[in-house]
């Protein structure tokens, strides 16, 4: 993860690049102005800004200003947003609306970051199928849980469709928690295997996954 600070006092500067670089994170520049800082995000495209919300010049709304444009000139990115639900038989009316209730706020949110983004959906029992949004949350399946089947779907549609180095991805499931045994290393093996995805291409990109107990 490349990262640029912003902070006028020193010793704090200096403690905060050695912390982070002793934690493996890559420092791409550490100023201490508000022009600096504004001319290394542009010049540097990192991927996490620290910034001290009084940095100089002056202590007074420039530095709203500054933010603000600091945020206008990075540029917008397109969102893949992945839904992923558990419609095992074990899965209750009401955790199909407590899930329903937790993705759209979920979208809520992530359309004030992007202009531009995609939602796809995902439902798995030992199988899984993409489903457009209003089937999705209808779909009702019987027999036992194999997350890792859901992890393939996803990763087969993120193959298929989109370059990761050109869209921040992002994958949020939503299960009773059931899991069959024998998925454990597969589950966690289509995991990362979208997690390699989502990270590979000419950008670093993001990859959120929240699994929602209901």
């Amino acid at each position: 993860m490349r990262i640029v600070i912003g902070e006028d006092l020193f010793l704090l500067r200096e403690g905060l690049v050695r912390l982070l670089t002793a934690h493996g994170f890559e420092v791409v520049a550490a100023v201490a102005s508000a022009p600096e800082l504004l001319r290394a995000l542009v010049e540097e495209r990192p991927d996490v800004g620290i910034v001290d919300v009084r940095l100089p010049p002056t202590f007074t709304d420039e530095d709203l200003r500054f933010r603000q444009l600091a945020r206008r000139r990075q540029p917008a990115v397109h969102a893949v947003v992945f839904f992923m639900l558990d419609v095992s038989g074990s899965m209750s009316d009401r955790d199909r609306k407590l899930a329903k209730t937790f993705f759209f706020w979920v979208v809520q949110g992530l359309r004030r970051e992007y202009r531009s983004m995609e939602t796809l959906f995902v439902a798995h029992t030992t199988e899984a199928w993409e489903f457009n949004e209003p089937d999705f949350f209808q779909v009702s399946g019987t027999g036992g849980t194999v997350a890792s089947s859901g992890l393939a779907k996803v990763r087969e549609i993120i193959d298929a469709r989109y370059n990761p180095g050109r869209c921040n991805i992002y994958l949020f499931y939503a299960s009773d928690g059931d899991n069959s045994v024998s998925d454990a290393a597969d589950a966690r093996g289509g995991l990362t295997a979208i997690a390699a995805d989502a990270w590979s291409g000419i950008a670093k990109q993001e990859l959120t996954l929240i699994s929602q107990r209901t």
